[in-house]
């Protein structure tokens, strides 16, 4: 994976990776009936302040904007934090 977009967030560093998806992007599909462990064509991994691995996710992203959104909204509800200390 190519890390394309680095960005701090409330504490956390966001790293944004290009990867190469496992389908072709659904144009005709609904959305519910994929697989919802695909791979999309990016990436993300969130590091705490100790540049320590807490949390990433590789799949249904389709772009750098869909991965800092949802980075953010991982850190914002908490699943950033609750990952963190079950890894600790």
């Amino acid at each position: 994976m190519k890390k394309v977009k680095t960005e701090k967030y409330e504490g956390y560093t966001i790293e944004v990776y290009e990867q190469e998806p496992n389908i072709e992007y659904p144009l005709n599909i609904e959305w519910e009936d994929l697989d919802p462990e695909h791979l999309g064509t990016h990436a993300y991994k969130i590091f705490d302040e100790k540049k320590e691995l807490v949390y990433e996710d590789k799949t249904s992203m389709w772009d750098i904007g869909a991965c800092l959104d949802n980075a953010q909204q991982d850190i914002n509800c908490g699943a950033v934090q609750q990952a963190s200390e079950q890894k600790g």
